[in-house]
């Protein structure tokens, strides 16, 4: 069979097969304790299951290449946020950093809740994000804009407003504070003295 000729760079990752790499899921091990009916029906997966010898199974280095590999066609992979339990090893904790730098950004916590509470502002904060793009495009069709011109003017705007914070790293109000011109027309249009300490903030903590 021909192998699939390799694709460019930040293009789809297709195997041999032609299939279109989507997804990446990593496990070190084939020896997982769960019969997910998905992955490891115990119907195929029973107690005499042949295991892959430990000498044919990658290693953590290989591992990290292949991971490399999918984010180099993938680089919008998103934050990780994971936590190790107190009886892991230093060395054990960075193989697991590594792995997931491999991925993207990665970040340790020191307290299991905040996987979840990052799952709560990360999982849930598109929502408001997208909510504020419906807003404002909503808001420049309203002034006469066609939608899709506003809907790329909105898309513009939030994507170099995010940049920009990111890049200085300043907070949020410096940045609204130094956009925002005493009597010009955004506090006119959006009343944000009103929002900054109502609305918004007390809608999102909820």
């Amino acid at each position: 069979m021909a192998e699939a000729p390799a694709p460019p760079l930040g293009g789809p990752l297709i195997d041999t097969f032609g299939r279109v790499a989507d997804d990446l899921r990593v496990s070190v091990t084939d020896r997982c304790n769960f019969r997910c009916t998905y992955c490891m029906p115990k119907e195929i997966f029973g107690p005499d299951f042949a295991f892959l010898p430990k000498g044919e199974v990658l290693t953590f280095e290989e591992i990290e290449r292949v991971a490399r590999a999918f984010v180099e066609h993938h680089p919008d992979t998103p934050w990780k946020v994971w936590y190790a339990t107190p009886a892991t090893t230093e060395a054990q904790r960075a193989q697991a950093a590594a792995l997931l730098g491999a991925l993207g950004h990665q970040l340790e916590v020191d307290d299991e809740k905040m996987v979840a509470m990052a799952t709560a502002v990360s999982g849930t904060g598109p929502t408001y994000v997208f909510l504020v793009m419906e807003a404002l495009i909503d808001a420049a069709v309203h002034l006469g804009f066609p939608r899709h011109i506003a809907h790329d003017l909105v898309i513009e705007t939030l994507e170099g407003s995010t940049l920009f914070a990111k890049q200085s790293g300043m907070h949020p109000a410096e940045l609204r504070n130094m956009v925002t011109s005493p009597g010009g027309t955004s506090p006119k249009c959006s009343g944000t003295e009103r929002y900054s300490s109502t609305t918004l903030p007390r809608s999102t903590s909820r």
